[in-house]
């Protein structure tokens, strides 16, 4: 038997794709590897990228209905263990590491190497105070109704004697507010110390969630300010602290770091080349993953402060990694503050109930706190419901009703057009506010009730409404979410514009601008596109509407998990309906997301 027959027969049962196999052709031939078990194996970590995992634990691997993995795993384990390809930890040449039971391929081995030991070191990092008696002045003024207990108050003192700290919290629970007290407590001894207030950088993944940081500081800054003024030293002039607060734009991480075309996996910004920032905040950090992570962390110089913000119980990232995940559960370090009291839900309300459920396991608990809701009969509509799906068209007509009605308000404003006076540019930034009140949500992209299938079928309900009017893709009014980074025209994977008529009545799409303002793009500019009326739930993380409808499919799906479905609630502020039969909620609260990974064990 060809010592490449296991791996043949894992491509044409669908569990490899050709890159693995001729990956393994190369080991073979390379090396001279006979055991088939063995390139099996370099097969399968190779693939592990693609299914977000970093390597594969060949101990608890999930069959997937294959039958050709050896029935003895640990003789497995020992056989790739004592394999010229594969090599333990340490000094080495060989393409692959085992650690344990889980096999990297090298590259991923030493993102996850150098990741660890840059975090062990930072979150041990002491920084000192310059005014110790100021900062207990200002946790007094900026946290007065908190004791020295209080969490937020624990994560800003944390943060301001450490070289890195991570603050993680559910939705409402104040990430960012307490982000906006730590901000001005920095900005008050670097006053006392007479210095230049520290260059401020503020990131995330996308550039929606990047605007949502500096938005959140900007909100009710001048309350803000009025407490802020006992953080100070006295005489400080305030409003250099409102400068300071504003002075950085938000920005990606991709271009944080420097994206080059010509390297589209290395950055400007590295070891060599550290980050021109003293202060630096990544919000939504459990989109980020491993490799991407390593490279932020690489990029910071040895001088500055960081400050991770994110749900450790929402989606993890797309690519490779549950970073922020593992942190939180690697324990050992008081470094990482956990947020758990939230502002916007409280213990009684429907969504925190729900999701409180969730995120404990508790499914029983999170399937009574999301009761059925009877569209014709319940007034007012509740926080939070089920709509039972249509057994033959999927979307209900409930959901159909939720659709039009909440998308509404933004195409009314646009077929109205500007209204006494105001500029054209007043009313394309109040549609886009308007947009983002509502929008609907999909586990899944295909099918009818997957983000194409209502897409297609939300396009159709508000042209027999009479408020999507126009053909093909020129239709005023379109959502369109970019899915390609393309930095020639600033425009990267997330962002969300509206197709709109210029003063010359020619078509243009308008995009959120940094800052408040207004962006335009040429349609024959844009990158790769979709239709935006709805988004996989994956790609509304760092996002927040005022009403959500959430798409589930009509079976179990192996997409469908508790942490899809928190998400997925958790981005509305105010009401969520889920389309959903209940045993297919049920089922996917029981499933939680597990992603092979060794950063959580070696933290």
């Amino acid at each position: 038997m060809s010592a490449l027959s296991k791996v043949e027969a894992a491509r044409a049962a669908g569990l490899i794709e050709a890159i693995d196999e001729h990956i393994c052709r190369m080991l073979q031939a390379r090396f001279d590897q006979s055991d088939g078990a063995v390139l099996l194996a370099c097969a399968l970590a190779v693939r592990a990228p693609r299914r977000g995992h970093v390597g594969v634990d060949l101990l608890e691997i999930d069959d997937e209905g294959f039958q050709g993995f050896p029935i003895d795993r640990a003789a497995w384990v020992e056989a790739v263990a004592a394999s010229a390809v594969v090599r333990l930890p340490g000094p080495g040449s060989a393409p692959f590491v085992l650690r344990g039971s889980l096999l990297y391929t090298d590259r991923y081995h030493l993102y996850e190497d150098r990741l660890q030991a840059a975090l062990r070191a930072r979150f041990s990092e002491q920084r000192e105070v310059f005014d110790p008696e100021l900062l207990g002045q200002g946790l007094g003024a900026l946290f007065p109704s908190a004791g020295p207990g209080d969490r937020q108050r624990r994560a800003a003192e944390v943060a301001l004697r450490r070289g890195m700290t991570v603050i993680s919290g559910g939705p409402g629970t104040g990430k960012t507010w307490t982000v906006r007290n730590l901000l001005t407590l920095i900005y008050a001894q670097s006053v006392a110390a007479g210095e230049p207030p520290p260059r401020l950088a503020l990131a995330a993944p996308t550039g929606k969630a990047a605007a949502r940081v500096l938005a959140s500081i900007r909100n009710g800054l001048e309350e803000h300010l009025a407490r802020a003024a006992g953080a100070l030293p006295d005489g400080a002039d305030i409003m250099k602290l409102q400068d300071f607060l504003g002075s950085a734009p938000p920005s990606t991480l991709h271009r944080l770091l420097g994206w080059r075309p010509e390297h589209p996996t290395r950055f400007r910004h590295d070891s060599e080349h550290p980050l021109p920032y003293d202060l630096i905040v990544v919000d939504e950090a459990s989109m980020v993953d491993l490799a991407m992570m390593c490279k932020f962390v690489d990029a910071v110089p040895d001088t500055a402060r960081v400050v991770i913000l994110g749900d450790r119980h929402q989606l993890a990232s797309v690519e490779a990694g549950t970073v922020l995940a593992d942190i939180c559960e690697g324990g050992g370090s008081d470094a990482v503050v956990f947020l758990t009291e939230s502002r916007r839900f409280s213990a009684e309300s429907g969504i925190g109930r729900f999701a409180n459920a969730a995120v404990e396991g508790d499914v029983a608990g999170a399937m009574a706190a999301i009761p059925p809701w009877e569209a014709a009969s319940s007034v007012p509509r509740p926080e939070i419901s089920t709509l039972a799906p249509d057994p033959r068209e999927g979307l209900s007509r409930a959901a159909r009703s939720l659709v039009v009605e909440g998308y509404r308000p933004y195409l009314e404003r646009l077929i109205a057009g500007p209204q006494g006076g105001e500029s054209l540019e007043q009313l394309h930034l109040d549609a886009l506010r308007l947009f983002d009140r509502f929008r609907v949500l999909c586990a899944h992209r295909s099918g009818r009730l997957g983000v194409r299938g209502v897409n297609d079928s939300s396009a159709d309900w508000l042209r027999e409404a009479g408020l999507y009017r126009g053909s093909g893709p020129w239709s005023l009014g379109r959502p369109v979410l970019i899915t390609r980074n393309d930095y020639s025209v600033g425009r990267f994977n997330g962002d969300i514009g509206l197709v709109v008529r210029d003063e010359d009545d020619s078509w243009i799409v308008v995009f959120p601008g940094e800052g408040g303002g207004l962006s335009r793009l040429s349609p024959v500019r844009l990158p790769e596109h979709q239709t935006a009326f709805a988004l996989t739930i994956h790609k509304s993380q760092g996002s927040e509407y005022d009403d959500v409808l959430v798409v589930l499919p009509d079976k179990p799906s192996k997409v469908l998990t508790r942490e899809l479905v928190y998400t997925g609630v958790t981005r509305a502020r105010k009401r969520v309906a889920v389309l959903s039969g209940p045993e297919v909620l049920r089922e996917g609260l029981k499933r939680r997301v597990h992603r092979a990974s060794g950063l959580a064990g070696r933290l």
